[in-house]
């Protein structure tokens, strides 16, 4: 083996090492978007117009058609496998809830969290969007 043959395989395993933690990152965002797009050309076939709600029925409609992925270790074999992607949810959910916790914090320092009463008996549609949600 040479030298280039070592460069070569130091490059092309660093290259999937940087590579292989975003896969489930772009899989999930294909899988929405193909799922979002997928459900807007059909509406746009069938009724001539696509929906917000149906682009959002897409995305999650492609979402649950590539979750079951994660299973696969449990169902065929390597239940070690989903062992640790059970940990990693489980830390990502710790680690989020406790983010979210200090970011909340600080923008309730910043600027707060709450509306004032009166915007909030007028409602939220007309005091922050300037729409009213709805017309009775």
């Amino acid at each position: 083996m040479n030298t280039s043959d070592i460069a070569f395989m130091l490059i092309a395993t660093a290259m999937v090492m940087l590579m292989t933690p975003g896969l489930p990152f772009f899989t999930t965002q294909v899988a929405a978007g193909a799922g979002a797009l997928s459900w807007m050309f059909a509406e746009w076939i069938v009724q001539r117009k696509p929906t917000i709600l149906g682009a959002a029925s897409g995305a999650v409609a492609g979402l649950v058609a590539i979750t079951p992925g994660g299973a696969n270790g449990l169902f065929f074999g390597n239940a070690h496998q989903f062992t640790i992607q059970a940990i990693g949810a489980g830390a990502t959910i710790v680690y989020s809830i406790i983010l979210t916790y200090i970011i909340l914090k600080v923008v309730d320092l910043i600027v707060g969290l709450r509306v004032s009463r009166d915007e909030e008996i007028q409602g939220l549609d007309i005091t922050q969007h300037s729409e009213e949600g709805y017309s009775f």
